[in-house]
């Protein structure tokens, strides 16, 4: 019998941290991921995705 691995859970900071270098700093998801030590990469690929659609990226944050 197979045993399931625990799914990872990420903080909000790091997946906004990740986010943030993937859609302001033009990085590499791939590379991002595997600095952060990020498993998934479509954790972060989805979350640039639904950024992008809800706000007009660059986001200026004071």
């Amino acid at each position: 019998m197979a045993v399931a691995k625990k799914q990872q859970r990420y903080s909000k900071e790091i997946k906004l941290k990740a986010i943030r270098r993937v859609l302001e700093e033009d990085e590499a998801v791939q590379t991002v991921v595997d600095e952060l030590g990020i498993r998934n990469r479509t954790t972060i690929m989805s979350g640039s995705r639904n950024i992008k659609r809800m706000v007009r990226w660059p986001l200026i944050v004071p």
